[in-house]
This record gives structure tokens, C-alpha cells and sequence, in this order.
């Protein structure tokens, strides 16, 4: 009979699937994780996390200034021009500016409350 695991755990070639989830278990196939190596590596995901809401924060901000600046400048010109249908202007402001209040309130809500919790 022969043995077909080999003799050394180092010539092990982890199957990985790059296109399913990854997981640790993926590298790191001989050494359990140590206490230490656990928590750095949740400090370094919880930072990715914490920038990657801070970005998504601040880019819906900036989305959101834009139109609002936009807004105000559509609001400017219906002011302005004689034959503007004023109507139809506030209704598309409503239309653009009223689902991103939303969305922004939400992201913010979300980002600040998880800023509470840390």
C-alpha cells in the first residue's frame, strides 16, 4: 500500500478558486492562525472598511453638492428666461434632489452610526 499524501506539508499546492469567495483557510494551509495574527488581520479589515465608508461618504456628498449647485443654477436661468416653464423646472428638482437627500441621509446615518459603535 502507498501513501498518497506527501511526506512533507510544505509541497501541499492549496486548490484556489479564484473565482469563488477566498478565504484564509486558502493560504494559510499548515499553521493554525495565531490570537496575534487574528486580531491584526481584523484591524487591517476593519481600516479597509472604515475608508472604504469614509470614500462612499464623501462621494455622495460631492455628488449631492453637485446638484444641488446644479439646482440652484436651473433655478437661476428659469428666473431669468422669460419663456422658462417654471413648473416643469420644480418638478425635475424635486425628481433629482429628493431621492438623494434620501440616499445620503441613509449613508451618513449609517457611516456616523458605525463610527459610534468603534
Amino acid at each position: 500500500m502507498t501513501n498518497s499524501k506527501p511526506n512533507n506539508t510544505n509541497d501541499v499546492k492549496p486548490n484556489i478558486n479564484l473565482n469563488a469567495e477566498l478565504r484564509l483557510e486558502d493560504y494559510i494551509t499548515s499553521v493554525p492562525a495565531s490570537e496575534k495574527t487574528t486580531k491584526e488581520l481584523s484591524s487591517s479589515i476593519a481600516k479597509q472598511r472604515e475608508a472604504f465608508r469614509s470614500k462612499l461618504a464623501m462621494r455622495l456628498t460631492k455628488i449631492f453638492g453637485f446638484s444641488l449647485g446644479a439646482s440652484f443654477l436651473l433655478i437661476l436661468i428659469t428666473s431669468i428666461h422669460p419663456n422658462a416653464k417654471q413648473a416643469e423646472t420644480k418638478d425635475l428638482i424635486l425628481a433629482v434632489i429628493t431621492p438623494q437627500v434620501t440616499l445620503l441621509s441613509f449613508a451618513l446615518g449609517f457611516y456616523f452610526g458605525s463610527n459610534k459603535e468603534s
